[in-house]
């Protein structure tokens, strides 16, 4: 971590006993999609149709929890119109082909929802 140049290690210990510490790195959501983004990177090489094939996954996987819910709370019917507008809405066709963390937010929501109002929690209510 010590530059190697002797001169500019020596302005890098003065640096770090000046402030007696490394300066603090704050973390914020940004950093969580970039280890994402990373991750795909390191499993599938530089590929950037990958991060946008992940995108589609995440996409998908959330209209299912949405289609989940609306066939538990709703008919058949209304469950399968649920799952047309949801998987060819505007904004989830534009997040999945962009590199945006706005879906990786979203499934989480969805899955909230899905284990609260279709999924476990409601089948363990129900058999009360």
């Amino acid at each position: 971590m010590v530059p190697s140049d002797s001169d500019s290690g020596v302005i890098f210990k003065q640096i770090i006993q000046q402030h007696e510490s490394f300066p603090r790195i704050e973390k914020d959501e940004n950093i969580f999609f970039a280890y994402i983004i990373g991750s795909i990177y390191f499993i599938f090489g530089y590929f950037p149709l990958g991060v946008r094939v992940f995108n589609i996954a995440l996409s998908i996987l959330a209209s299912f929890f949405t289609y989940s819910i609306a066939k538990r709370q709703f008919d058949e019917m209304t469950a399968n119109i649920v799952l047309v507008i949801t998987l060819f809405l505007p904004t989830q066709i534009l997040y999945s082909i962009t590199l945006s963390k706005d879906l990786i937010r979203m499934l989480p929501v969805m899955l909230i929802m899905w284990l609260i109002y279709g999924g476990v929690m409601c089948r363990r209510i129900s058999k009360k």
